[in-house]
C-alpha cells in the first residue's frame, strides 16, 4: 500500500465544485442538538455499521488529521458534509449520498480519493477535465487473483472503460445484426469514450500486458481507440437514414442500456441498486429495506436503502440479478428462475441435454463469469 500526499490531500480533498448528483435525505432530527461534540455523525446515526473493516483504520487516520476527532467523523471523508453540526441542514450541506457515483468519482471525490492514483482521472465521457483529479488522500494497490494479476488502482478510469459502463459489444451488435451498421464494426457504446491506454493496459502484471500486446498484434483482440454514444431516435434518423433503422438504436437505449454503472435502478421491486462501485459492492434486497441498526435510516421510508451500511467484495448472485435479468435473462436463468420449460427444452443453459443442473456451486459459477476465470 502506497500512501501519497497524505497531508496535502486531506487539506484539499473535500473541496471542489458543486456535486453533480444530490439526493434529499430525510430523518428524525433533535432541534436541541447544536453540536455533535465527539460523536460526530453518530449523534444521529448511532448503530450504523462501519463501512468496511479494512477501510476503517485508514478513514480514522485521515479524520484525526483533518478534524482532530475519532469515530463518528470518518463518515465525512467519503460523504463530506459537516459532521460537527447537530442541525440536519448544516450537517448535510454538500452531502454526497453515494460516494461511489460515477459523477462523484469524476470530481475526484468519494472512492476516487483513495482508489485512483494521483491525477489519473483526466476525462469525463471523452471530454477532458479542466484539471485532473483522483488520489487526493492516497493511492492504493493490492494483489489479487484477477486475470490481470494486479488490482486496486485507477478504478474510475477502468470502470468508465468497462463492459458495465459502455456495453460496446451489445450496443454495436444490436445494430450490426439488424443491418444498421456493417458487421464486425463496433463504433457505438452507451457513452462517448476514448481509450488513453494505447496498446499497453495501464493496469496488470508485466506478463499480462505482454500478452495483451501480442493478442492485439495477432488479431485475437481488437483495440477500440474510441466509441460514440449510440444515437437516440431523432439522431439515428439523421445518421442511418431511416426511422426503421433508428428504431433499433432507440429501443436499445430505452431497454438494453438501462442498466449500467452510471445510473441507479428503477426503484421497483427487484430493480433496486446504487450506481458506481456500489452497484455491485453494496448489497440491496429486492424490497429495498434497511436491516441495519441505525434508527434514522430505518425510519426513512421515502426511498430504498441497502441492506446494511457495508461495502463488500463477497457479492452474491442475488445482487447480480438486479441488473442481469434482461436480454437473454442470464441472471434469473442461472439462479433457477426460468421463463422456459427446461424439461422439454433440455438444451437450454445452464442445464445439460437431460435437464440436469451443472456440477458447480451457484456462487462459484457466477463469480467465475464476473472475474473472467470461466474463460
Amino acid at each position: 500500500m502506497v500512501i501519497a500526499a497524505l497531508l496535502a490531500g486531506i487539506a484539499d480533498g473535500c473541496g471542489g465544485t458543486e456535486d453533480l448528483r444530490k439526493t434529499s435525505v430525510s430523518f428524525r432530527e433533535n432541534p436541541a442538538v447544536q453540536s455533535t461534540g465527539e460523536k460526530g455523525c453518530l449523534s444521529c446515526h448511532e448503530g450504523i455499521d462501519v463501512i468496511n473493516d479494512r477501510m476503517q483504520p485508514f478513514l480514522l487516520g485521515f479524520v484525526r488529521i483533518k478534524y482532530g476527532k475519532g469515530k463518528g467523523y470518518e463518515c465525512a471523508i467519503c460523504h463530506e458534509g459537516n459532521p460537527a453540526s447537530g442541525r440536519k441542514e448544516e450537517a448535510h450541506n454538500d452531502l454526497i449520498p453515494n460516494p461511489s457515483s460515477m459523477w462523484v468519482l469524476h470530481e475526484g471525490k468519494g472512492c476516487a480519493k483513495c482508489h485512483d492514483s494521483k491525477g489519473s482521472v483526466t476525462t469525463l465521457m471523452e471530454k477532458p477535465l479542466i484539471q485532473p483529479v483522483g488520489g487526493q488522500l492516497m493511492s492504493g494497490q493490492t494483489i489479487s487473483s484477477e486475470p490481470s494479476g494486479t488490482l486496486g488502482i485507477d478504478y474510475t478510469y477502468r470502470m468508465s472503460m468497462s463492459l458495465h459502463s459502455l456495453m460496446t459489444g451489445i450496443a454495436s451488435k444490436t445494430l450490426s445484426s439488424n443491418g444498421v451498421i456493417p458487421k464486425g464494426s463496433f463504433p457505438y457504446g452507451n457513452f462517448d469514450m476514448i481509450d488513453t491506454d494505447g496498446l499497453t493496459p495501464r493496469v496488470g502484471s508485466e506478463k499480462y500486458k505482454e500478452w495483451v500486446e501480442k493478442a492485439i498484434g495477432a488479431g485475437y483482440l481488437r483495440r477500440l481507440e474510441k466509441v460514440e454514444e449510440i444515437p437516440d431516435f431523432k439522431h439515428g434518423v439523421e445518421i442511418f437514414g431511416s426511422e426503421e433503422k433508428a428504431g433499433f438504436s432507440d429501443t436499445y437505449r430505452k431497454q438494453c442500456a438501462r442498466c449500467h454503472v452510471w445510473g441507479e435502478g428503477r426503484n421497483e421491486r427487484g430493480d433496486l441498486r446504487a450506481s458506481g462501485c456500489a452497484a455491485c459492492h453494496v448489497l440491496y434486497g429486492n424490497d429495498g429495506k434497511y436491516e441495519g441498526d441505525d434508527p434514522n435510516i430505518k425510519a426513512n421510508t421515502t426511498r430504498p436503502h441497502p441492506l446494511r451500511h457495508r461495502i463488500t467484495s463477497a457479492i452474491p448472485a442475488a445482487q447480480c440479478t438486479h441488473c442481469h435479468t434482461r436480454g437473454r435473462r442470464i441472471g434469473t436463468t442461472f439462479v433457477g428462475m426460468f421463463e422456459y420449460d427446461y424439461v422439454e427444452d433440455g438444451h437450454a443453459p445452464p442445464y445439460d441435454e437431460h435437464a440436469r443442473p451443472p456440477g458447480i456451486p451457484l456462487y462459484e459459477g457466477i463469480s467465475a463469469c464476473k472475474t473472467g476465470r470461466a474463460f
